[in-house]
């Protein structure tokens, strides 16, 4: 067993075509943009931006899928339930082609975080989605005729992207969460003994009037009392859903430790997950009174 996982490991490392320094590049290019963007991209900072990391395996699926014939393709962003990116380059270029997908983002729209042509700017959505971890990137090398020679170059991008909202605003780092709790000069990450300059935690557990709790720093995670959230600074409510129903009132807590406990705590987290601070159910209150 142990043999065929050290064969399988070496035929990994010999089916990857992207070299170690064009992985540097990407992971430079990348996440250069996004500490830029969660720093200064918008009028308020992002406050759960991750640091990108190479992963091997996505690599090795993005030389899998990546084709010639896939430039021309209306459906190549729909190859992976992973996030797709896909650009041409004729001279091995890759910091080009990666900031072509950053002009996209010329398309988007931060007050509505969205585009309003989807595919004109679904590369750049892509780098900018906080939720990703992990990148792997491939090149099909030599498409076209002879006279006009150029290569495709694909990155696979995977983490939670199954959130609804791309990013969180707030304060730089104080959102981090999962397995990225730190932070690495505005982008989330992983506690590194090795950089301890990777161990910044940021986060307070307070919000007057909307959370409060106590913080670990050794793992920079909250216990939140009251609010909810990373950092606990986001008020208890239930999401409202439709205008004249209330989905979480049905909802008991012999369902919230149901196996539909995950979903339950996302939609009705203040049946399920959460305590709302007395000021802020005071507030409420006051503000339905008048």
């Amino acid at each position: 067993m142990k043999e065929l996982f050290v064969l399988s490991a070496v035929l990994l490392q010999n089916v990857i075509c992207i070299q170690q320094e064009e992985i540097q590049k990407i992971l430079r290019v990348h996440n250069s943009f996004r500490r830029h963007y969660a720093k200064r991209g918008l009028q308020n900072e992002i406050a759960n931006m991750k640091l990108l990391v190479w992963d091997n395996i996505l690599s090795l699926e993005a030389k899998e899928k990546v084709s010639c014939r896939q430039t021309f393709d209306e459906n190549l962003h729909h190859l992976s339930v992973k996030q797709t990116n896909v650009g041409l380059t004729f001279n091995g270029n890759i910091t080009k082609v990666i900031g072509h997908w950053l002009r996209e983002g010329q398309n988007f729209i931060p007050e509505f975080e969205m585009c309003l042509d989807f595919q004109a700017c679904k590369n750049f959505l892509t780098i900018i989605n906080a939720q990703l971890r992990r990148i792997g990137c491939a090149f099909k090398r030599n498409c076209g005729e002879s006279q006009s020679r150029y290569d495709v170059f694909m990155c696979i991008y995977e983490g939670n992207h199954e959130k609804q909202r791309l990013f969180s605003k707030g304060p730089v780092c104080t959102q981090c969460e999962d397995e990225t709790p730190f932070c690495n000069d505005g982008l989330c990450d992983s506690c590194n003994e090795e950089n301890p300059a990777n161990c910044d935690c940021r986060k307070t557990c307070e919000k007057p009037g909307i959370g409060t709790g106590a913080l670990d720093n050794t793992t920079c995670t909250c216990q939140c009392l009251y609010g909810k959230g990373p950092n606990c600074d986001e008020d208890c409510v239930n999401p409202k859903m439709y205008e004249n129903w209330d989905f979480c009132e049905l909802v008991t807590q012999e369902d919230c430790m149901s196996e539909d406990q995950l979903i339950l705590k996302e939609y009705c987290p203040a049946t399920c997950d959460c305590t709302r601070h007395p000021l802020a159910e005071m507030q409420s209150h006051e503000q339905l009174e008048n």
